[in-house]
């Protein structure tokens, strides 16, 4: 008896990026490469997604991840963009001799779906049908498309139901040798949407086994949900999550959001009374940065606001400190610095964006009643503390969204990529008193 867990070649849920690499989670090791600089987006449909909206985002697979022979599935979660329609593919391969082995295309730029899959060395078999723009853009589509060259049937499925077959289709698929995901097999024609879920079967599957597959996908989001129901994003002013290494001290402005991404309303809980100050065990949200991704002039800009909010208190002047009272503070906290510091925090400039920063972070936090702390861990870590001083909670959906000033990454290795996390913790399900933590 076949079985999925055996003919199954691949499955990308899309919803990490680790290293360069999206994980196939089907035990065959076919990990797929990252090409550019896609994007993982929470997503209320299916929890996370990969976004492609770039001119050099793409994903190469390996060759393994495709079948040779008679029977294939292809499926996978699209949510085309408003660049659609045009000439752009979901996946694409060929094999040795530069020829089509698998091709689909959702849409062309002429608005049809074409599935191409299977040659003989001179011709490739190839299935088509126009689509009507709710088709392939604007929400979530769930595509499959299957192949059995022995019996001569390609079919195209469209949200668990038949949209097109074909007969006459005998060409068996020959092995691949290039594979991409987003893009021809070429690197062009890239696709602008979002996707997940891609799953490779060396199986034509039955219908009830495509339906199987798309109600896993939207049943494991509510268990996702409830694992992680906290979510967030970190993102400069273009809306990507990009941070610049640069000698200015004006920095750049870092946008953070922690939204609750559970169907449930989140509390937070109040620190106890007299306890309004973050730390390592106290606080709701902590952002934590690798050793050597901020640069010493953001780390002294924070410290020195974390230092400023203990000292004012749970309870701020309204209006925020005066620049003189903030600027005879910035001269204690700069003799307190480490010498290596000493003569950046001796400059002006450096002085007017400490002291800006505590200004821009009092109105977005303070005043709403959120505490801010600074900590750096023995190996280097930079941590963020956020504490709600107040009780209040997050419905659904919901987002707390603040603006860090200022913002450069630090030199040291040059340009990289990194992770971010975060920790929450101290917050419970609606009446459900069980407390919530986790990392993101």
């Amino acid at each position: 008896m076949i079985t999925f867990t055996t003919t199954q070649l691949l499955h990308l849920s899309l919803d990490n990026i680790e290293n360069g690499k999206v994980v196939d989670s089907s035990g065959k090791g076919n990990d797929g490469t990252v090409q550019g600089t896609p994007q993982i987006l929470p997503d209320d449909t299916l929890g996370a997604c990969l976004s492609l909206y770039g001119n050099t985002q793409y994903i190469d697979l390996l060759p393994a991840s495709l079948p040779s022979g008679n029977e294939i599935t292809l499926s996978f979660w699209a949510y085309g963009g408003d660049a659609l329609p045009k000439n752009c593919a979901i996946i694409e391969a060929t094999d040795a001799k530069g020829m089509t082995t698998l091709s689909i295309r959702v849409p062309w730029g002429d608005s049809t779906v074409y599935f191409s899959c299977g040659n003989d060395g001179s011709s490739v078999d190839s299935i088509s049908q126009a689509a009507q723009s709710t088709d392939f853009k604007g929400a979530w589509t769930y595509w499959a498309f299957t192949k059995n060259a022995a019996t001569g049937n390609m079919n195209i499925y469209r949200n668990g139901t038949l949209w097109l077959s074909g007969t006459g289709t005998t060409k068996p698929l020959p092995a691949s040798t290039v594979v991409k995901v987003g893009a021809t097999a070429d690197g062009n024609n890239r696709y602008q949407g979002k996707i997940a879920h891609v799953r490779v079967y060396s199986q034509a599957l039955a219908v009830a086994d495509i339906a199987r597959d798309m109600e896993v996908d939207q049943t494991a989001l509510s268990s996702f949900r409830k694992s992680y129901p906290i979510d967030f994003r970190l993102y400069n002013d273009d809306e990507q999550e990009v941070l610049n290494i640069t000698d200015d001290p004006a920095g750049q402005n870092l946008h953070l959001e922690v939204s609750n991404a559970s169907r449930q309303v989140i509390n937070l809980t109040p620190p106890a009374p007299g306890n309004s100050t973050p730390g390592a065990n106290n606080y709701h949200f902590a952002l934590r940065f690798r050793p050597d991704t901020l640069s010493i002039a953001f780390q002294a800009y924070t410290s020195f606001t974390a230092q400023t909010f203990q000292a004012l208190g749970a309870s701020p002047p309204q209006g925020g400190p005066q620049q003189g009272s903030l600027s005879q503070a910035f001269q204690a906290f700069a003799a307190s610095v480490p010498q290596t510091v000493q003569p950046l925090a001796a400059s002006s400039a450096f002085r007017a964006f400490a002291v800006d920063t505590v200004s821009l972070l009092q109105r977005a936090l303070q005043q709403q009643g959120w505490n801010l702390g600074y900590q750096q861990e023995p190996d280097g870590t930079v941590v963020l503390y956020f504490l709600s001083t107040q009780a209040q909670s997050l419905a659904a959906g919901a987002k707390v969204a603040v603006t860090l000033p200022h913002v450069s990454a630090s030199g040291a290795g040059g340009a990289r990529g990194t992770r971010v996390e975060l920790r929450y913790q101290q917050m419970t399900f609606g009446d459900d008193k069980t407390p919530i933590s986790g990392s993101r």
